[in-house]
């Protein structure tokens, strides 16, 4: 018996004892206050987890076996918290967490995210840093599995779904390998590894096993890097990301201008800027003013009629003023009904696009330059003829990359045809 520390004991009655068997306990019950564990535990300055010197998780299947213990570390070396292994008594594996308390390992997850490094996190760094290849993996087996091959490779703490802010910023830049698990939870995770780090500036490969669910599976089938399989969703180039870019726009608007749209969003890309998928158009309104006057008296002209015929002034000052960015929007300015919009409207909406891309970039708009010349300058393919613009375009493979080497992309039209989900290569078809 001793005096409780939380209560004024004149006569002790804090009775500790200390288990025998199992686990050694060291248990406390104050007859006193009836104080729980954790009180008296803070009082006196330790943590809970001291009084269970040689506890173990158990499972439903009774005592675990601990199998590997995986220590992770910040980018100083320090050790920061610890992944448990544990084989439970009916075979299956489970995981358990322990965090650094002030050089005291405490059962739990670090609380503070930051606490929660890549796997093998300095030797990463050091890598990145020399320009060398890292894999990405989904545990901290698969990752002893390469670095027994003479790789670097890492893993998040916690499986798949749980990649954070500060993993990809410690591999910013890097050329990356990710190694998916062939099962729907790690191809999601996987993917969305390669999109954060793409967006972080790293050169990106995303590959799975080509036998077994993972990378240690397939390595212990006696297969080799060279050997892995590429997994198509998670193939980047200059057409998939095209393609990424076009579904962002608003699908309503022409096709032409959504493939201009996406066009100059890449350029902005590839100069360093943010894309802007955004449809809010900008511009000088007495230049555009003159710009759709002139494309007033043109059409009056092809008709034989009086420009106001076309449309009227008044029209022409809402359109500068609203500048609608499709056809839903182009019918609620006064004077553009459905029949001109039927007839005129891809036209001034191209219009007020390449008005607002010109003023932007500070140049002419392009449609004072020749179709051939605007279509030799881009580095994305043209608008394919057939092509439902609301339908998204996907990405088929082989046919595909055949389809973007080719010179100009000539003869592209073969290359699409329909069926009841939407487009895809002709050569798929075949």
């Amino acid at each position: 018996m001793a005096e409780c520390p939380c209560h004024e004991d004149r006569t002790p009655s804090l009775h500790i004892t200390q288990k025998l068997d199992g686990d050694g306990a060291i248990l406390f019950h104050c007859h006193g206050c009836q104080v729980g564990i954790r009180e008296i535990c803070e009082v006196i300055g330790i943590s809970p987890t001291q009084l269970f010197p040689r506890s173990e998780p158990r499972g439903s299947s009774g005592q675990m076996v601990l199998t590997a213990t995986y220590t992770y570390e910040n980018s100083a070396g320090e050790p920061v918290m610890q992944t448990l292994r544990y084989r439970t008594g009916d075979g299956h594996k489970t995981f358990r967490a322990k965090r650094n308390q002030n050089g005291v390992w405490e059962w739990g997850a670090p609380e503070n995210p930051a606490d929660r490094p890549l796997y093998r996190l300095p030797e990463v760094l050091k890598q990145v840093a020399a320009g060398g290849e890292v894999f990405v993996v989904e545990g901290e087996k698969d990752v002893e599995t390469l670095r027994e091959k003479g790789l670097v490779a890492t893993t998040n703490p916690f499986g798949a779904g749980k990649w954070l802010r500060h993993h990809t910023e410690s591999l910013a830049g890097a050329t990356v390998v990710v190694i998916a698990d062939k099962d729907d939870s790690g191809l999601a995770h996987a993917l969305h590894v390669a999109r954060e780090l793409r967006k972080a500036g790293s050169a990106v490969e995303v590959l799975r096993a080509a036998t077994g669910k993972d990378v240690s599976d397939h390595i212990g089938a006696g297969l080799h890097r060279k050997d892995l399989e590429i997994v198509p969703e998670g193939v980047e180039d200059e057409f998939t990301r095209f393609v990424e870019v076009l579904n962002e726009f608003d699908s309503t608007l022409p096709q032409s201008i959504r493939f201009e749209m996406a066009r100059e969003a890449l350029s902005e890309s590839s100069e360093g800027a943010r894309p802007d998928t955004s449809t809010e158009l900008s511009g000088d309104s007495d230049r555009l003013v003159e710009r759709l006057k002139s494309f007033r008296s043109d059409k009056a002209r092809e008709k034989g009629i009086p420009p106001y015929c076309v449309f009227h002034n008044a029209t022409v000052e809402e359109l500068v003023k609203t500048k609608p960015r499709n056809h839903q929007e182009l019918l609620e300015v006064k004077g553009i009904g459905s029949s001109n919009s039927e007839s005129y409207g891809d036209e001034i909406l191209q219009i007020l696009w390449e008005d607002s891309q010109a003023v932007s970039r500070g140049s002419i708009p392009r449609s004072n330059r020749s179709e051939s010349e605007s279509r030799r300058s881009g580095r994305i393919p043209d608008p394919v003829r057939g092509i439902d613009s609301t339908e998204p375009l996907r990405h088929h493979g082989e046919d595909l990359r055949s389809f973007i080497d080719e010179p100009d992309f000539e003869n592209r039209d073969q290359w699409f045809q329909a069926d009841e989900d939407g487009y895809r290569p002709g050569g798929a078809n075949s």
